[in-house]
């Protein structure tokens, strides 16, 4: 059989050459005649794709891949069917792609215009028509494709990065990309699903006015959602570096995605030139420049495209002494929690109510110290303020290992269980038990009720018959008491009143100092109740 009527046969020649070929460009031991060995079945082939590799454009990408694939650590387990995604494009890769598009011609014919609704540092976002499939899109176009221009150092590679670290996260919270083009005037455009609906910044305000029937509990399923699809992100390799309420946008019907990854960054990769370029300058434009920049305009909640990339009052504090090398998950989880201060407060972290300082006083607030403790500006849940205050220590060590235990916090105190920044232990999972089964919690205490009742009454008679036959003993003695109020702590429960257990503890200690084995009979009857849920 001939490898062009076997197409699956040729596709697997090609992978394994492109696999050959990415080894010997890493400088290690690869012999093609080995190759062609250990694979007899396609030696033809290989030896075809081997004479005409100047000619093989297609393969490069799959070069490319193939490399990343080789320096990348062992994903086995957990995360070892979802890949990696791959490097940063550097200047030098942008301007091959940036040929090869032009190679191709023009191709946004397809796509009819109506309106810019977005414009940013690196781009503008319209919405048009596209006439093939007959539906409305989301065109994004590169301000600046030239990637030696000096106005706007590396912004095209970015926008480049973007496309294709997008069109690599493939997860319902994270709008897909269809396209990479070039349009009739020479600008690089990519194409993505058009999003309706509103920026969680709207859906705060909205919360903070308690109006459309939104409310915190609402709000924070969202977040929920936005730690899901970061999560997924990181477990590809990519950190967001921007994260904010005015990058999410919530859709009519319960959709939530996560927007603009323009200043995304591949885990685990070294710094761009420009990168290290802001790096350095960094600590002189913090100190020296913010002072000649308070008169700006510009809005502390605008993405900053200068010597520090990212949102700053969101902003985690390595990102705004510009250590790009110190960048993690921890720091996606960082401005996960500054946007859960700001749904909490009402207000923005380091901005004072009616303030408007400049973006560069912000970074040096967030340089000096943690904003506003939020136990002081809101009656928000002690969970929550636990969560709020673990997900923005200055410490990336301190605050949450991964995305997935910020959301695993959010969902537990959606649902009523166990906060782990808050409060762990047997007593606090049978207390959130508890209040989840009020009406099973009830008829459980009602059975310790009667037991109760019992032994008190025992140990009364008991009491009564030494009472009579003493004359110095006490007509109520402290274990009376200590029983009493089990009993009535107990019976209140029974009524469903499920807080009421929150004194059990107490109760239970003091009467355990005079009765240890009745006490323990209530300890060993409400571990049972808790056991079977």
């Amino acid at each position: 059989m001939s490898f062009d009527s076997d197409p699956q046969g040729r596709a697997r020649a090609e992978d394994l050459f492109a696999e050959y070929l990415a080894r010997v460009d890493a400088g290690e031991s690869a012999d093609f005649e080995e190759l062609c060995r250990a694979h007899p079945d396609l030696a033809p082939t290989l030896a075809s794709l081997n004479a005409n590799w100047d000619e093989l454009e297609s393969l490069r990408s799959r070069v490319l891949e193939s490399q990343a694939r080789l320096r990348r650590p062992d994903t086995s387990g957990e995360h070892a069917s979802t890949p990696r995604t791959g490097t940063p494009v550097t200047d030098a890769a942008a301007e091959e792609l940036l040929r090869r598009l032009k190679e191709r011609g023009p191709r946004a014919e397809r796509y009819r215009i109506f309106e810019e609704f977005s414009r940013g540092s690196m781009g503008t976002i319209s919405r048009v028509w596209d006439e093939d499939l007959g539906r409305m899109m989301a065109l994004k176009v590169a301000r600046n494709h030239d990637p030696e221009a000096t106005e706007s150092p590396g912004a095209f590679s970015r926008f480049i990065e973007e496309a294709q670290i997008t069109g690599q996260l493939e997860h319902p919270g994270i709008v897909p990309v269809h396209e990479l083009g070039l349009a009739a005037n020479g600008r690089v455009y990519f194409t993505m699903r058009l999003v309706k609906g509103r920026t969680l910044r709207e859906i705060y305000d909205l919360v903070h006015t308690s109006a459309e029937g939104w409310n915190t509990t609402r709000a924070l399923h969202v977040l929920l959602k936005v730690c899901e699809a970061v999560s997924y992100a990181h477990d590809k390799g990519v950190i967001h570096r921007d994260l904010k309420p005015a990058n999410v946008m919530v859709g009519r019907y319960g959709e939530v995605y996560v927007m603009d990854w323009g200043l995304a960054r591949a885990l685990g990769t070294p710094k761009t030139r420009a990168e290290e370029e802001r790096a350095a300058k960094v600590s002189k434009v913090v100190t020296n420049r913010a002072r000649n920049r308070e008169g700006d305009t510009d809005s502390a909640v605008d993405t900053q495209e200068g010597e520090i990339l990212g949102t700053p009052v969101y902003m985690p504090p390595e990102q705004a002494l510009g250590h790009i090398d110190e960048l993690g998950p921890p720091s996606d989880v960082y401005a996960v929690g500054a946007m859960l201060y700001h749904l909490l407060s009402s207000k923005l972290p380091y901005v004072e109510a009616g303030e408007r300082p400049s973006p560069f006083t912000v970074v040096e607030r967030v340089l000096a110290g943690p904003p506003t403790s939020l136990a002081k500006i809101s009656d928000a849940p002690s969970e929550l303020v636990a969560i709020c205050e673990k997900a923005m220590a200055r410490n990336p060590e301190v605050r949450y290992r991964t995305m997935g235990e910020l959301g695993e916090d959010l969902r537990a105190f959606l649902e009523e269980r166990v906060v782990r920044a808050y409060q762990v232990g047997p007593w606090a999972e049978t207390r959130k038990w508890m209040r989840r089964n009020q009406a099973l919690a009830a008829s459980l205490v009602a059975g310790i009720v009667a037991v109760t009742a019992l032994a008190g009454l025992v140990v009364r008679n008991f009491n009564r018959v030494s009472a009579r036959n003493s004359d110095t003993a006490s007509p109520i003695t402290a274990m009376d008491v200590a029983d009493r109020r089990v009993g009535e702590l107990l019976e209140r429960a029974e009524r469903g009143d499920a807080l009421a257990l929150e004194d059990l503890e107490s109760a239970l200690a003091e009467l355990e100092k005079l009765h240890a084995d009745r006490a323990r009979q209530v300890r060993d009857r409400l571990e049972k109740a808790r056991a079977k849920r």
